[in-house]
């Protein structure tokens, strides 16, 4: 029908997060079943439309919140998880609660919201709530569609609380990817110390920096494979032009970035890997240790079957995890 071509691009959204969702418990319950320990298999049970539609009802409930839902969101859908996590014929249980990780949350507010509203509140009152229309005009002799700055209004309110906006715009916002990693381990430290198996928990004292380390690391081997490839490329064009290859200086060019684009996705993806993914791990387990392990010693095997390998089909075409979730 043509009127739902409008609404495309969000139902298909829509359709990819609700099968997402699905695919990451099922792929998780599929990871479960294929897990040993001491040859106890482990196990998921519970239902993938059930959690769907968790997920699904939690994210609206995050939209109309402007946000403040989100721990509770991800408190909610941790302690499902876990709840139907089984090792052999015990039970796993999570009392994750999203007021713990609300405080943690509350620092996005304080470092970029609050700012941003503040100072999109002062340019709109300097404005009496009405932008003008000839706040940017053409550029004199410039190209078609480009604008500038009206001269008219430097030294009013305007340009003062316009240029505080962009400032505050360009401050909070990196600030807020700094906070990333430190909501992260936070959230990663609460889960892990709310899981347990009867008289068995966990106890984690993972702390930011560990997670900071790694994501600083990957930054500065990006910056640098970038910079070396910008030498190679630029130093091979001068190096053609100067022995008068001025023809295939161009092709060069494009070569060397569709060689760069191709071997830096591909080292970027295992860089990722390496450096961010097995470090955070190594920094949760590190910090992990197991309380009253013996209480292990009575976990018992159990005759449940194995779940079907189509679980992980889904999960892999959707490319989504199920497991803990660490890191950005």
């Amino acid at each position: 029908m043509p009127w739902l071509a409008a609404f495309g691009s969000v139902l298909s959204f829509l359709i990819l997060f609700v099968l997402g969702q699905f695919a990451v418990f099922r792929g998780r319950r599929y990871r479960a079943s294929r897990t040993l320990w001491r040859g106890i298999r482990l196990g998921q049970d519970g239902s993938a439309i059930t959690y769907a539609l968790m997920a699904i009802g939690w994210s609206l409930l995050t939209l109309l919140t402007l946000g403040l839902a989100f721990p509770f969101m991800r408190a909610s859908l941790e302690r499902y998880r876990i709840n139907h996590t089984l090792i052999g014929s015990s039970r796993m249980e999570s009392t994750a609660r999203g007021r713990s990780l609300l405080l943690p949350w509350l620092t996005f507010y304080v470092v970029v919201l609050l700012p941003i509203a503040g100072a999109l509140i002062a340019f709109l009152v300097a404005t009496d709530f009405t932008i003008p229309d000839d706040l940017f005009i053409p550029k004199e002799g410039g190209k078609p569609g480009e604008t500038e700055f009206n001269s008219d209004y430097e030294d009013t309110p305007i340009a003062t609380f316009g240029a505080l906006l962009l400032g505050t715009l360009g401050i909070t916002l990196p600030l807020g990817l700094l906070l990333i990693p430190f909501y992260r381990a936070r959230e990663t430290r609460v889960f892990m110390n709310a899981a347990s198996l009867g008289a068995v928990r966990l106890s984690s004292t993972l702390r930011a920096r560990q997670f900071y380390w790694p994501y600083l690391v990957y930054l500065l081997s990006v910056i640098g494979f970038v910079v070396i490839l910008g030498l190679v490329v630029g130093g091979a064009g001068l190096l053609m032009q100067a022995q008068g290859m001025a023809s295939g200086f161009h092709w060069a060019i494009l070569l060397g970035m569709t060689v760069g684009y191709l071997g830096g996705a591909l080292f970027f993806a295992v860089l990722y890997v390496r450096v961010i993914t097995a470090r955070l791990w190594a920094a949760v387990a590190t910090t992990t240790v197991i309380e009253n392990a013996g209480g292990l010693d009575a976990v018992l095997a159990s005759s449940r079957r194995v779940g079907s390998g189509l679980n992980e089909g889904l999960a892999d075409a959707l490319d989504v995890g199920g497991a803990l979730e660490v890191g950005f």
